[in-house]
């Protein structure tokens, strides 16, 4: 899709992601937990492309993606208080959403204390101000929520992409596609010259 257009679908930016986080050399494993966060972050509203971009290009890529896997395998919250690098924490946010119950809101403070990334069953809330990181240790609390904040109706189309950021990752997941070859193309890759299905 011509990039300048916008608008697409929830489904594509999934793929395009876990495509691209293997293109930058990460495991499948961790291109396929790529897609669902970017699918689950767009489902709510949420920036995912471009969050997904600044932890593929931060000193250790791909620290946010291996702490969101942790995390979604038991990691204990305590252990996560311990990480000292920087992570992109909206990636971490759909990991730690599925931990908490209806009434729980999860704060995830920096090394200086400040408040960065808010997490509900459901749902999540990061100030744009704040940037994409966040730096550890890191430290957290839970409250009692009664109301989680009302979204926007949920939508399976997104159009607010940084083009700059969506390309990036289409650069990416090229490196994940096998190059055309005439010999490719006479072992059968491809539609051929003539496509008769």
């Amino acid at each position: 899709m011509d990039v300048s257009t916008g608008g697409w679908s929830i489904g594509e930016l999934s793929a395009l992601a876990a495509k691209a986080v293997r293109g930058a050399g990460l495991p499948w494993g961790i291109a396929e937990e790529a897609g669902h966060i970017v699918r689950t972050l767009c489902g709510w509203n949420l920036a995912a492309v471009e969050p997904l971009v600044a932890d593929l290009a931060c000193d250790n890529p791909g620290q946010s993606l291996h702490l969101a896997c942790s995390i979604s395998d038991g990691m204990a919250l305590e252990d996560l208080a311990k990480e000292t690098g920087e992570i992109v924490p909206l990636l971490i946010a759909p990991a730690l959403s599925s931990r908490l119950d209806g009434s729980e809101t999860l704060t995830l403070r920096d090394a200086a204390g400040v408040a960065g990334l808010h997490v509900w069953n459901g749902g999540a809330e990061f100030p744009k101000e704040a940037g994409l990181s966040m730096h550890g240790p890191f430290s957290f609390a839970t409250s009692v929520r009664p109301t989680p904040p009302t979204r926007a109706a949920h939508s399976n189309r997104v159009s607010d992409v940084d083009p700059v950021a969506y390309n990036r990752l289409a650069q990416l997941a090229h490196r994940t596609y096998a190059p055309a070859s005439a010999r490719s193309r006479a072992t059968g890759a491809g539609a051929g010259l003539l496509d008769n299905d």
